[in-house]
């Protein structure tokens, strides 16, 4: 544990601290342009993360997707719109 006093307000950004640690980070929300010669892509993002929506174009297929960190690692060259923190489910 962590010793902490509300009243006093001791130790109160150690407590922050190892909540921070032990919650999951939020997903981020991305918009990708995943290109058709990468067809794998698409089917494990449906597996893996919470896709949005999808839209084929004339480059390939555009997909906005609440990702975790991991999976940005995989998809991040694919990313076509700044990166929006989830704020919430």
């Amino acid at each position: 544990g962590v010793p902490a006093s509300a009243t006093e307000g001791l130790g109160l950004e150690k407590v922050r601290a190892r909540i921070q640690q032990t919650l999951p980070a939020l997903p981020t929300e991305v918009t990708l342009l995943v290109p058709f010669e990468r067809p794998e892509v698409v089917p494990w993002l449906h597996r893996t993360a919470e896709v949005i929506r999808t839209e084929a174009g004339e480059r390939g297929t555009t997909v906005v997707a609440r990702v975790t960190e991991e999976h940005l690692a995989k998809v991040g060259p694919f990313v076509v719109q700044p990166v929006a923190r989830r704020v919430g489910s």
